[in-house]
């Protein structure tokens, strides 16, 4: 009984325990709210989004469902890892999507394959997919991929078009490069981001590149 109590009092206590029950609530709480934005957006357009600009808003004309896309706990745009993954049926018009996303709770078993796994396994790792047969993307255990052990859903999914395809690619927002039309009269300050201020005389000064370099 001390025993179990003292391993309870441990995981209380220790900070990397609590830091991952945080990004597992953020996580969960990040794809209830982006789950909420892709059906409004269903219901105003009768179809899902193709793709999901992670790190962008969600709009479609002057409706705006989401102002920032969730990327996820941890996520490097540059690689795709530990980001969250968006998947649709391809066609022009998506009825139904899933969100890929990972939570890193030590608790959480490790699967090593999608064959045979019972209902209790299934409800740990959040993922609804799993219960069914045949429902998970065809490297959804290999390599980068085994983490991705939680998931959101909308519409019907189509097991057999999931199954037979790859974890979907991250497609992050495109970066913002600066602007390079020169503007006389304008010249870079502070920064980075650098902004530009007017300075004299006339048609001195620079334009308001990366790095802040460039005669007018």
């Amino acid at each position: 009984m001390l025993a179990i109590l003292f391993s309870v009092l441990v995981g209380l206590l220790n900070p990397f325990t609590q830091v991952q029950k945080s990004q597992d609530a953020q996580t969960k709480q990040n794809l209830e709210q982006l789950k909420s934005a892709l059906d409004t957006y269903y219901n105003d357009n009768l179809c899902y989004p193709n793709t999901l600009p992670f790190g962008e808003s969600l709009q479609s004309g002057n409706n705006v469902y989401i102002e920032n896309i969730p990327q996820g706990i941890n996520c490097d745009p540059s690689t795709g890892k530990n980001c969250i993954r968006y998947e649709t049926d391809g066609s022009p018009c998506p009825k139904w999507y899933i969100l890929f996303a990972q939570i890193n709770s030590s608790s959480i078993p490790s699967p090593t394959s999608n064959q045979n796994q019972s209902a209790d396994f299934s409800q740990s790792l959040a993922c609804p997919l799993i219960a069914k047969n045949n429902c998970l993307p065809n490297n959804y255990y290999s390599g980068a991929y085994n983490v991705y052990n939680s998931c959101a859903t909308g519409g019907t999914v189509d097991c057999s078009y999931v199954s037979s395809n790859p974890m979907p690619d991250y497609v992050s927002a495109p970066p913002i490069t600066p602007e390079s039309n020169c503007e006389k009269d304008f010249a870079c300050t502070g920064g980075p981001p650098a902004r530009c201020n007017v300075v004299s005389p006339a048609g001195t000064g620079t334009y308001c590149s990366a790095d802040c370099d460039g005669q007018c």
